[in-house]
């Protein structure tokens, strides 16, 4: 094949303005050698196009046509060839449901037991306008390096499409997890560029009226990203009656269902997160439960580990302190400035100023708990329960909008790798994601028994890598005693109360596919709880009475031994004074009288004796003193007294005549 006289594989590569896109077909064994099958297929010559097998059949779609030295030439396709053997080749679908492109990811997924049916995926790819390269106002400075400016739409859509039967029996491509596609699996989730019916449960808590998609329509309002961005203006437009009209107001909780569309937006924004769980991560509770006022309150508590949370479990619902610009108490001035620039960017819904305030100048009003009016508009002074809603809600994960995303079958999984979404070379990534249309499903492995103690339970999931959220019910007073709390495959309720439970429990998989069915005995367990007899309150009152028991006892011996004590006393006394009045010959003692004075004499004594420790110490240093110089005394006299004996011994006696 020749372009303008250059036969193809002549060209040089240097400079732009040179390449054309070719359609010739060429086979090889091994990779190493190729053989020319075909240099005119039918088909246009192209780039950024596919090529796949399916069915025993060549497929070839989409791509970019044309040639580089003619922007007006270059195009983008979007139809469907087939071939037997990939010489003749047969034209199924001139336009397939698909916005034509390239640069795009497949991947074939052949049919199995299970599912008897082949499917390929095409997915994400660019498709737009192209510049002229030959223009320098075309190109940009990317970091030091000049890069032409393509202003492409990146995609992230992908498409499910079945082999037809015959040439004649063409099936349309299916978008994939799309609320319009007949598979029920699409019904489950919802995304930013769902539409806002998707946001209605059909429930009598339900914002979102039947009637309100269509008013929003009017109003050019028609997904959730749509209704999470809307304007000041309009939302003023639906929530306050018209001017001199006594119609009502066409959408009154149009501020609520805002709420509920950046709720879920912030909910289904995809995180990275590591999915492999170990004990100590496992111990991550994360609960979510209102108040009295309606309010959502958020906890999170960890025994061992904190990093790992399951992505967007604690978004639920936006706190309301975000919506309500508090205004601290300052000078006239500083609260007037504050006021005016509160209002210059209120969006309609808002809660501005001081709960009970007229203004910001004037007395405070006659309703405590009011927000004051905002230019004459009043504002709303409360806010529906909208994470009831939104807990109910399962987002579909997506990858960011991309070019060039190379598509794969790995056991059994549709795998989608890399990309490009922008022109600049920090643009490109290297994300790996897999498709997974399967809800997991969760069984109990340990249950408590009814009219039992226990209250643990055990469960696992069908596939790996899935976190659990369990909720619990007290069907005695009909109530949620625990709402949808994270936690890992063991749950331990140590705080249960006597009467009739209803524990649920299901599984979410990394892909955020969340476990909706409820069967009794598997996911689903009620009973009847019985709590355990307090044993340590038991033995500590056994052990406390056991112990007032022997105090008493003990008590009792010490007081009958002093009473024994104080009789044999008296009796003593008695025996002594009998004898004394026998001797005098007086007359009877007061037995009683004289054993008081004995008791006091006695006190007496004790308190001389303790009053003479004081100057013990004294007293007997003078003993000792005094002992000394009495012993030196005596040994002086008995010297002196030996001496005189001996001198008597010694001294001859005279004789008489």
């Amino acid at each position: 094949m020749t372009v303008d006289g250059v036969r193809s594989g002549d060209e040089n590569a240097c400079g732009g303005g040179y390449r054309g896109y070719l359609n010739d077909v060429w086979r090889s064994k091994d990779g190493s050698l190729w053989n020319l099958v075909t240099q005119d297929p039918g088909w246009r010559g192209r780039g950024e196009h596919k090529v796949f097998v399916m069915a025993d059949l060549f497929w070839m779609v989409g791509g970019r046509i044309g040639h580089s030295w003619s922007v007006k030439s270059e195009s983008f396709m979007n139809d469907v060839w087939g071939s037997p053997d990939g010489i003749s080749w047969a034209k199924y679908q001139e336009h397939a449901e698909w916005e034509p492109r390239g640069a795009f990811g497949v991947a074939v997924k052949p049919k199995t037991k299970r599912d008897p049916i082949d499917r390929v995926y095409l997915c994400g790819g660019h498709s737009g306008p192209i510049l002229d390269t030959n223009l320098e106002e075309n190109f940009f400075d990317d970091g030091g390096e000049n890069r032409p400016r393509t202003p492409l739409t990146y995609h992230n859509d992908c498409w499910e499409w079945q082999p037809p039967i015959a040439l004649g029996q063409v099936d349309p491509w299916l978008r994939d997890f799309n609320e319009s596609a007949p598979e029920a699996s699409s019904y489950r989730y919802v995304f930013e560029n769902s539409g806002v019916e998707r946001l209605r449960l059909v429930v009598p808590m339900d914002i979102i009226r039947p009637q309100d998609p269509s008013i929003l329509a009017e109003e050019g309002i028609y997904t959730v990203k749509d209704l999470a961005s809307i304007g000041r203006d309009k939302v003023l437009k639906l929530r306050l009656t018209p001017a001199g009209s006594t119609n009502p107001a066409k959408i009154p909780h149009i501020c609520d269902q805002k709420r509920l569309a950046i709720a879920v937006m912030d909910k289904c924004r995809v995180q990275e997160e590591d999915w492999l769980k170990t004990e100590s991560q496992q111990q991550i509770i994360h609960e979510v439960y209102a108040d009295v006022d309606g309010n959502e309150i958020v906890s999170e508590r960890s025994e061992a580990y904190t990093g790992w949370l399951y992505p967007n479990e604690n978004r639920f619902q936006q706190d309301e302190s975000e919506n309500v610009k508090t205004m601290p108490e300052t000078d006239l001035s500083a609260k007037i400035e504050r006021w005016d620039e509160a209002v210059e960017s209120w969006d309609g819904c808002s809660q501005i100023g001081e709960r009970g305030k007229l203004d910001m100048v004037n007395s405070p009003s006659e309703g405590p708990d009011k927000y004051a009016d905002v230019e004459g508009i009043p504002q709303i002074q409360g806010w529906m329960q909208t994470w009831r809603i939104l807990e109910e809600l399962q987002c579909r994960n997506i990858w960011s909008p991309r070019s060039h995303v190379h598509g794969t079958l790995f056991q059994g999984d549709i795998f989608m790798i890399g990309g490009r979404s922008g022109d600049a070379a920090r643009n490109f990534s290297n994300e790996v994601w897999y498709r997974d249309a399967e809800l997991p499903q969760t069984t109990f492995t340990n249950v408590p028994g009814d009219r039992s103690p226990d209250n643990s339970f055990s469960f696992s999931a069908d596939e790996e890598g899935c976190i659990f959220q369990w909720r619990l019910n007290d069907l005695s007073e009909n109530r949620v005693e625990k709402n949808w709390t994270t936690s890992g495959e063991t749950v331990n309720i140590d705080w249960l109360e006597l009467g009739f439970h209803r524990f649920r429990v299901r599984a979410i998989d990394p892909a955020n596919n969340v476990e909706e069915d409820f069967e009794e005995g598997r996911n689903q367990h009620t009973w009847y709880h019985t709590p355990a007899l307090p044993v340590g309150l038991i033995v500590g009152c056994v052990l406390g009475f056991f112990a007032f028991c022997a105090g008493v006892y003990l008590e009792f011996r010490r007081r009958r031994r002093k009473a024994a004590m104080e009789r044999y006393a008296v009796k003593r006394m008695r025996r002594k004074f009998r004898g004394a009045q026998g001797r005098t010959k007086e007359k009877e003692v007061d037995w009683k009288k004289y054993g008081k004075q004995a008791k006091d004499a006695a006190k007496k004594a004790h308190k001389k004796k303790k009053a003479g420790a004081v100057d013990g110490s004294a007293k007997t240093k003078s003993k000792h003193k005094h002992k000394h110089k009495h012993k030196h005394h005596h040994e002086h006299g008995e010297s002196h007294h030996a001496k005189k004996k001996k001198q008597r011994k010694f001294t001859p006696r005279s004789s008489t005549s």
